[in-house]
């Protein structure tokens, strides 16, 4: 029997391969000079609150309606959070500081914009944390590439187009 090869892709190009899961909005705070999401631990998070402030952020929560999230991201966004840290893109801080900064009275504009604003995880190891590219991306990607090739090599125009129909 042979031994398994190992190797390490390097990615070229942005790309987000999803695991249907999603960060949730009381578990990540953007830091907006590092322009990093902080994913954390919402019980380490409460732990590390004063007295006082743990008081705040239970009243907030216990308000139980859509404009309590958009407090919680006040709330957040004014603490100094300590998780693992994830590298975003400018347009998403910039929609981030948009949704956290609706008035809280606006409940209709809070609905719309926070169901436009899930943030998808990306494939990830549970053990580590660390992103990984799933076997079946790669199997879907080689399949897209060698058909691709192949359509091109027999000549065959707008082939996607035929499948599709």
């Amino acid at each position: 029997m042979e031994k398994p090869l190992r190797f390490r892709l390097h990615i070229m190009s942005p790309v987000h391969i999803g695991c249907d899961d999603v960060y949730e909005p009381t578990s990540f705070v953007i830091d907006e000079k590092k322009q990093k999401l902080i994913e954390f631990d919402p019980m380490d998070f409460i732990k590390s609150l004063s007295e006082e402030d743990r008081r705040r952020f239970t009243a907030i929560c216990m308000q139980g309606n859509i404009s309590s999230i958009v407090s919680i991201y006040k709330f957040l966004s004014s603490k100094q959070v300590k998780g693992r840290e994830v590298e975003i893109a400018s347009d998403l801080l910039s929609h981030y500081k948009k949704v956290r900064d609706i008035s809280t009275y606006d409940e209709k504009k809070i609905k719309q914009e926070l169901n436009q604003f899930t943030i998808g995880r990306t494939a990830y190891n549970p053990h580590n944390n660390l992103p990984y590219i799933p076997g079946s991306s790669l199997k879907g990607s080689l399949r897209t590439a060698y058909l691709s090739s192949l359509a091109k090599e027999g000549n065959i125009k707008d082939c996607w187009n035929k499948y599709l129909q």
